[in-house]
This record gives structure tokens, C-alpha cells and sequence, in this order.
């Protein structure tokens, strides 16, 4: 699905690593 992408991107982009 299109959400689970866009929901683990967005937890990787605000990852501070």
C-alpha cells in the first residue's frame, strides 16, 4: 500500500540520523 511507504519514509526522513 501506498500509506505503509509513505508513512515509514516519513519515519526514516524525521529519523535524526
Amino acid at each position: 500500500m501506498v500509506m505503509v511507504m509513505v508513512m515509514f519514509m516519513f519515519m526514516v526522513m524525521a529519523s535524526p540520523i
